[in-house]
C-alpha cells in the first residue's frame, strides 16, 4: 500500500484498525499502544508498520488478512473512492464534510465494512504511479550520491521544479542497501488556490498553499539504473538533474532501448516456461495498432490465454505493437510472481518485487531469456552464470 496512507491517517483510528493483528507488530518491536501516542507529524513508527507489511522476505510474513485490509484502505484512501462512499451511503452513516480521503476510509472499514468492499470493488483502478527506468549513457563510470552531491542535487532539482512553477524547496534523503541507493524527495507543488469551509463555523475562506509532495529515485548498484517514481513531469526533471549532477549530462540517463515487447506477438513463445519458472500467466496485454487505434485486454484472476478471447487477442496482434503487459510467473508453492511492464519506446515502467534478490534474479533472467530486457554486459554475464540459467536472447 502507498505509504501516505498510513502518514496521513488519525492515529486513533489506524490503530484501531491494526489492533487484531497487535501481537504481530508486538513480536517485530512495534507497540500500537506507543503508535496511538505519536504524532501526525511523528512519522517514525508508522514507517515501521509499512516496511513490516511489505517485507515478502521476512521469517514471519505478515498475516494474509492484514495485507488484504489494508491493500483494502489503500483503494478506499482516493478522491473517487470517497465520493462513491458518500453517494452509496444512502442512509447517511458516514461523517459529512469533517474527514479526509483516508480517515473517511477508515471509519468505512472499521464501522461499515459492507459499504467499503462494496465501493472499493466499484471504484477499483490501476496505481497511478510505477517506477520508471532509464539506462545510463555509460557502464564504466563511478556513480556514487556523496553528500555533496546530494546537496547540489536538491540545488539543481529545486531549480528545475521552480522552472515549472513549482515551489523550490527540495530535501532528498539518501539510505543505501546492499543492492540500491534510494532516495525519497520531499518537494513542493504549484501554489493552489481552493475554498476552505471550517465544519464548525461553516465560514467560507480562501486560500493560496502549496503541498508537500514525496517522489523516490533508486540507482541499481550493480547495472547503474535510474529509477523514479514521481507525477510525469517531476519525473522527467529527476531524471535530468541525476544527469547533470552524476554526470555533467542532462541526457546521460535515456528510456531508449531497455525493453522490447514486440515479442508478445508470438505470445507461446514470449510465455513457455523454463526452470525455475513452471507456468507463465498473461492476465492484462495492451496494444497499438499501426493507425493509432489502442486496445486492451485484462482477467482479473486467470489467464487470457485460456479464455474465450485468445482467438481475437492473436488475430489483434497481428496488426498492432504490445506496449504494456502483466504476467504471473509460477515458480511453485503457494505465490506467484506478478509482474507488470509498460514499454512503449518513450517510457519503461516495470513493477515487481525488487527487494527481494530472488525474486529479482528470476525475473530478470525471464526477461533476458525472452529477449524482453536488454541487460548491460556485466548483468548478463551474471545471469547466465546463475544456477539453473540457460543461453539468453
Amino acid at each position: 500500500m502507498r505509504r501516505e496512507v498510513l502518514d496521513h491517517a488519525a492515529r486513533p483510528l489506524l490503530v484501531e484498525l491494526l489492533t487484531p493483528f497487535a501481537s504481530f507488530f508486538d513480536r517485530h518491536g512495534v507497540r500500537l499502544d506507543d503508535l496511538a501516542k505519536t504524532s501526525q507529524e511523528d512519522r517514525a513508527l508508522v514507517a515501521r508498520v509499512h516496511a513490516l507489511v511489505h517485507d515478502d522476505g521476512a521469517i514471519e510474513p505478515p498475516p494474509d488478512d492484514l495485507v488484504e485490509l489494508l491493500a483494502l484502505l489503500d483503494a478506499l484512501a482516493t478522491s473517487d473512492a470517497a465520493d462513491a462512499l458518500i453517494r452509496y451511503d444512502t442512509e447517511r452513516r458516514l461523517p459529512r464534510g469533517t474527514h479526509g480521503d483516508v480517515d473517511l476510509g477508515l471509519i468505512a472499514l472499521l464501522r461499515h465494512p459492507e459499504l467499503a468492499e462494496l465501493v472499493a470493488a466499484a471504484t477499483a483502478r490501476e496505481p497511478e504511479h510505477k517506477f520508471a527506468e532509464y539506462a545510463p549513457a555509460r557502464t564504466d563510470l563511478e556513480l556514487g550520491v556523496t553528500r555533496p552531491a546530494l546537496a547540489k542535487l536538491a540545488k539543481v532539482l529545486g531549480a528545475r521544479l521552480a522552472a515549472l512553477d513549482h515551489t523550490d524547496v527540495c530535501r532528498p534523503e539518501l539510505t543505501k542497501n546492499r543492492w540500491y541507493v534510494e532516495l525519497e524527495i520531499v518537494h513542493g507543488s504549484r501554489p493552489k488556490t481552493r475554498d476552505t469551509i471550517d465544519p464548525a463555523s461553516r465560514s467560507l475562506a480562501q486560500i493560496t498553499d502549496v503541498t508537500a509532495r514525496r517522489s523516490f529515485a533508486r540507482i541499481d548498484r550493480r547495472t547503474g539504473r535510474l529509477f523514479v517514481r514521481a507525477y510525469p513531469r517531476v519525473r522527467e526533471e529527476i531524471r535530468r538533474a541525476f544527469g547533470e549532477v552524476l554526470a555533467d549530462d542532462g541526457d546521460f540517463y535515456s528510456p531508449a532501448g531497455l525493453y522490447d515487447l514486440s515479442v508478445f506477438k508470438d505470445v507461446d513463445a514470449a510465455l513457455a516456461p523454463e526452470s525455475p519458472v513452471k507456468r507463465v500467466e498473461l492476465r492484462m496485454i495492451s496494444m497499438v495498432a499501426h493507425d493509432g487505434v489502442s486496445s486492451l485486454f485484462k482477467r482479473g484472476r486467470a489467464d487470457l490465454l485460456v479464455s474465450s478471447s485468445r482467438p481475437i487477442i492473436e488475430m489483434s496482434l497481428r496488426g498492432a505493437s504490445p506496449i504494456a503487459v502483466r504476467i504471473y510467473l509460477d515458480i511453485g508453492g503457494s505465490r506467484m510472481i506478478r509482474v507488470e511492464l509498460a514499454a512503449d519506446g518513450k517510457r519503461n515502467v516495470i513493477d515487481y518485487n525488487r527487494d527481494d534478490p530472488e525474486v529479482r534474479r528470476i525475473v530478470e533472467r525471464f526477461l533476458q531469456s525472452r529477449g524482453i530486457m536488454r541487460a548491460p554486459a556485466a548483468l548478463a554475464a551474471e545471469l547466465e552464470d546463475a544456477p539453473g540459467a540457460t543461453a539468453s536472447a
